[in-house]
């Protein structure tokens, strides 16, 4: 807390630092509030009107009061019609109009002068109309001048009487008119009439306002605004509720989802949370209803929708709530489901979904319109159909509105045709002619259509339960089939000479016999073998 010089040899070279006092050699305490030390034994005072916290070590830490202004302990009170805050190191004149007292220590002190107002202290002020006056000092409004009282100029502090002698008629808010005589006394602003006849002037009425004295008629405040009868300013006109805007500007109506009770540049409240209004310039919180896809008898407490359901303002009950679009089912609490392929459904609601109509043509589940329902791979048409298949030679590998393309993949050989399309046969799939049969190409010849022979390999290349043909068909196609089904249980046994359908050879099972050409089981009392075709009398079938 304290120093000394090198090489010291007292007690009393001991000097307290910055910000403590205390005599030489003895004791340091910090330095007092509302003072400053810059060390040894001397504690400075920051001089009344500042003010430093304990431990202070420089002139710089006393701050000056608020209504004072300055800097390193040396402040000075502000004059009139100006402030200051505490710590200032100057002091702020007031805005336009007021006025404040000496050692004015906030920006409120500052107040209207006599015949000016404003909505509150510490703001710029405004005059007071002619015909009106505002004595005391502060925001209260002007007043306007009784009768036989004017005030010509604006900022008036108080209202003049006329002189005694002025006829009533001429007696303005305004003005004192020398005489009766027609077309010298105007009606006072904010009243509308005739040329100063006794009692020819009336207030304006609600909803208009008349900024100036003489005969004129009183205009109408703007769309969506009222203002009270007798209005002297176009300010007097404040939106109604339901709208907002400045007073005497535009007023716009409260939107969607809000809305505003009150007269007056108030903005619109918003609903309370999933509700939301049915139309713009609502008045009232009851207008506010629960929003899409939530419903509630209470907008303050509204409930999200099921899931695959929605709703439309209002909604009261969980029953309001129906299937999206591309569902269908009861809604509510009841599951929706999807609808499924080839199928779409475009509103909300319980109705059905309705099928792609025509041939080839399908939807993706869930889907929500007539235009998801395209033509399949094979077909062409626009999206919604109908569609057709592809002509023979022709074809189309995706989903959708493209056209068929000729077939490329494959060359039809001579002697051959392209099928008729079918769900088992591609467009672009062909077969020889009738009495041809496919020759697969080699190193040395295409694929080719040749006329059918009659060839019989010398060795059977079929297996069992298979027949060679050696007679083209219709599709072109020979060699070795499948033998017809058989009735009963039975199975192929070893190739036969005869390799032709109607020879396919066949043995019946232990316990089976044949009889016109069909295995059947052999009755109680027989027995039937494998290679039997009659079953021996007098032995019990073991089967």
């Amino acid at each position: 807390l304290s120093s000394s010089p090198t090489q010291s040899s007292t007690a009393a070279a001991c000097v307290c630092n910055a910000g403590y006092v205390g005599a030489n050699g003895g004791t340091c305490s910090p330095c007092a509030a509302n003072s400053y030390c810059v060390g040894g034994s001397l504690q400075v005072s920051c001089g009344g009107v500042a003010t430093s916290p304990a431990g202070s070590s420089a002139a710089s830490s006393c701050r000056c009061f608020a209504g004072y202004s300055g800097a390193n302990a040396i402040c000075a009170a502000c004059l009139v019609n100006t402030f200051s805050l505490a710590g200032s190191a100057t002091c702020t004149a007031c805005p336009a109009n007021t006025a404040s007292p000496a050692i004015s220590t906030a920006l409120s002190r500052c107040k209207c002068l006599a015949g000016y107002t404003a909505a509150g202290d510490g703001v710029a002020c405004t005059a007071c109309p002619a015909g009106t006056a505002k004595v005391a000092t502060g925001a209260t409004a002007c007043v306007a001048c009784t009768a036989g009282k004017y005030a010509a100029a604006a900022g008036s502090g108080v209202c003049v009487s006329c002189p005694a002698s002025t006829p009533v008629s001429c007696v303005s808010r305004i003005a004192c008119y020398a005489s009766g005589v027609q077309g010298q006394c105007p009606c006072d602003a904010g009243s509308t009439g005739g040329s100063g006849s006794a009692g020819a002037c009336t207030p304006c009425a609600i909803g208009t306002f008349k900024t100036s004295a003489g005969v004129g008629t009183c205009a109408p405040c703007p769309a969506a605004s009222s203002s009270p009868a007798g209005s002297s300013l176009l300010t007097a006109c404040t939106c109604k509720p339901g709208f907002y805007g400045p007073n005497g500007g535009a007023c716009q109506g409260c939107a969607v989802g809000s809305y505003k009770t009150v007269s007056g540049a108030a903005s619109c409240t918003p609903c309370a949370g999933s509700s939301t209004t049915l139309a713009n310039s609502s008045t009232a919180w009851i207008d506010c209803v629960c929003d899409t896809g939530f419903y509630g008898a209470n907008s303050t407490v509204c409930t999200l929708c099921p899931a695959l359901t929605n709703s439309t303002p209002p909604s009261v009950g969980v029953e309001d709530c129906a299937c999206n679009p591309g569902h269908t089912g009861p809604g509510g609490e009841v599951t929706c489901l999807e609808c499924a392929a080839g199928k779409y459904k475009v509103a909300m609601g319980d109705a059905a979904c309705t099928a792609c109509a025509g041939i080839g043509i399908s939807s993706p589940a869930g889907s929500l319109s007539l235009l998801a329902c395209a033509c399949a791979v094979g077909h062409t048409g626009p999206f919604g159909g109908p569609c057709s298949l592809c002509l023979p030679g022709f074809t189309k590998a995706v989903i959708g509105n493209a056209a068929c393309e000729v077939c490329q993949e494959h060359i039809l050989p001579s002697k051959a045709f392209f099928q008729s399309p079918t769900a088992a046969a591609l467009p672009c799939n062909w077969r020889c002619n009738t009495g041809h049969h496919y020759l697969e190409q080699s190193a040395f010849r295409p694929n080719a259509c040749v006329p059918c022979v009659v060839i019989k390999p010398a060795k059977n290349p079929c297996a069992v339960g298979e027949y060679f043909n050696n007679v083209c068909s219709t599709s072109g196609d020979r060699g070795c089939r499948p033998c017809a089904s058989l009735v009963g249980q039975g199975h192929y046994s070893a190739h036969h000479q005869e390799w032709t359908k109607a020879a396919c050879p066949f043995n019946c099972d232990l316990g089976w016999k044949l009889l016109a050409g069909k295995c059947v089981e052999c009755p109680s009392g027989e027995f039937c073998g494998i290679e039997e075709a009659l079953c021996a009398k007098g032995i019990t079938s073991s089967s």
